[in-house]
Order: C-alpha cells, then structure tokens, then sequence
C-alpha cells in the first residue's frame, strides 16, 4: 500500500529565452508547482509528511521573485526548472515526480527513470 502526498505551491519569476525567431523579450510567469511525495509507512498520526512542513521546505527553495537567468547555470526552461526543483526537492523528500506550470495552458512533468 502507498500514499502519495501532493503539495502545490507558487511563485512568480522572470526570464528570457531564446526561440526559433532569436532571443524572447524578458517575460514573467506566475509558476505554480505541484510535487508528489511517496509516503511509504504512515505514522500512529495517520502521516509520514506534514503537509505544512513540506510547503515550508518549497517556500525556501523556490525562486519567487527572481530573474531566473541571473540566478540559474542553466537556460531557465520550464524543464530545467522542473528538474532543477525535483533535484533539490530530492535531497530531503522522497520525490516520485514533479509538475511545473508557466500558466493555465503549459507545464512540465518530470521524473526520474526507475531502471
């Protein structure tokens, strides 16, 4: 039996990209985040993972407010961020996957291959 937590969280942040036309101008999205946390034994509380605790851990990690160019060694991509996230989400939680959305249209999805 497993428990997926599933912590959203926000932030909003600027960056500029490069596309098939040449460089985009410096733009900002309102980021949300949805991060999906296998729980493996729950705890005589009913929990392995605080809901707060976990929201907590993302407001210190996220970049709100940044530009992300000035910020990040890598090309601000959504899947970059995704991944960059997932990574550092990693080090404290057992992260099964990670989605990110730019707006109410487009996201990334990302998780690691189990083989």
């Amino acid at each position: 039996m497993n428990f997926y937590l599933i912590v959203r969280s926000t932030f909003s942040a600027a960056h500029k990209l490069r596309n098939l036309a040449g460089d985009e101008e410096v733009h900002g999205h309102n980021y949300q985040v949805e991060v999906f946390i296998k729980e493996e034994k729950i705890n005589n509380l009913g929990y392995q993972f605080d809901f707060r605790e976990v929201e907590n851990y993302l407001k210190n990690i996220l970049p709100d407010h940044k530009f992300l160019n000035e910020i990040f060694d890598f090309v601000p991509t959504c899947e970059n961020i995704a991944r960059y996230l997932f990574n550092k989400i990693k080090e404290k939680y057992p992260i099964i996957k990670i989605r990110v959305w730019e707006n109410e249209r487009y996201a990334c999805e990302y998780e690691e291959d189990t083989a």
